[in-house]
């Protein structure tokens, strides 16, 4: 009996197992696709919510782009204005112009016309040519030209425009013209320059002041003066040196600006401006073999009149 049994259980172990494959039901498909899409929406909240900011978080800020962004945090470059280059060649004569416009508007009412007794002012032409610039002659006086350079009413204007005189006349042009009386406070023997003081008390146009040690050759620079006694006349022209050392008249002058603007007999003493309307000389000299016109002129830096705008 016992061997019977092992025998039947032999057959059991032995017999193949049958799998019946199951079918998954319409109401399985359904609660399957429930749970995917319930998945997904749960991620999708997951990303939103890690998104945006927690209680007690504070936001990052978001900055325009340009320069409203603090230092250190990222915006995108600001667009350069377009170089000065850029500009067409009309628009770029028509600034150069209004440059030139205002530098002269500003300066003409600070020249004035010096008049002074012939008998006072002495001096003749060299031969050689390079000479002191003569004050133009008109009857028995004969006329120069200065500029006012401080508001009181002080003159600079040359040595060579006052002579002798202890008093001169002086005649400025505005919209009234007006004649004053001014006193030779100070002349300067090593410079050729001469410091006069108007006589009644005012406020009077005075040009601004520039430094001629800054000057470079190549510069645009105006001459104002009274030329043949054409008053305020502006002439136009560019540094042609800037430490000229010549001798006029055994007189050494070691650091003369050299201009091609045009400089003529009653600009002693005219103003030498650059192109932002400062003074940076007095015209005092001119190169005119046989009495022609070569436009050389020549004029005493600014910078040089320093111990004589010291007696203000």
């Amino acid at each position: 009996m016992f061997f019977n049994r092992i025998k039947k259980t032999r057959k059991n172990i032995e017999k193949p197992m049958k799998f019946k494959a199951k079918t998954i039901t319409k109401d399985q498909w359904t609660g399957f696709i429930v749970v995917i899409v319930l998945f997904s929406g749960i991620l999708l909240y997951a990303n939103i919510k890690g998104a945006s900011p927690q209680q007690g978080q504070v936001p990052l800020p978001v900055y325009p782009p340009g320069p409203a962004a603090p230092a250190g945090v990222f915006s995108p470059p600001v667009q350069a204005p377009a170089p000065a280059s850029a500009l067409s060649p009309a628009a770029t004569a028509k600034a150069v112009q209004e440059a030139i416009n205002e530098a002269v508007a500003g300066v003409r009412p600070s020249i004035v016309a010096v008049t002074v007794p012939a008998a006072k002012v002495a001096g003749t032409a060299d031969p050689s040519g390079l000479t002191f610039v003569r004050p133009n002659r008109t009857g028995p006086n004969v006329t120069g030209s200065g500029v006012i350079i401080d508001p009181a009413g002080y003159i600079l204007t040359t040595f060579q425009t006052v002579g002798k005189a202890e008093k001169v006349k002086v005649k400025l042009y505005g919209v009234l013209q007006s004649e004053y009386m001014a006193e030779v406070v100070a002349v300067d023997s090593k410079t050729d320059l001469a410091l006069l003081k108007i006589e009644t008390p005012g406020v009077y146009p005075a040009a601004m002041i520039g430094n001629s040690d800054s000057i470079e050759i190549g510069d645009i620079v105006f001459a104002i003066g009274a030329p043949y006694g054409f008053s305020r006349s502006v002439s136009m022209g560019i540094v042609s040196a800037n430490r000229r050392k010549i001798s006029i008249k055994d007189r050494w002058y070691p650091d003369l600006i050299q201009t091609d603007a045009a400089i003529n007999r009653g600009d002693d003493g005219g103003a030498l401006i650059n192109i932002r309307g400062e003074v940076i000389g007095v015209n005092m000299a001119y190169f005119i073999p046989g009495n022609h016109f070569t436009g050389i002129g020549f004029a005493l830096p600014i910078n040089d009149a320093a111990n004589l705008l010291g007696r203000m």
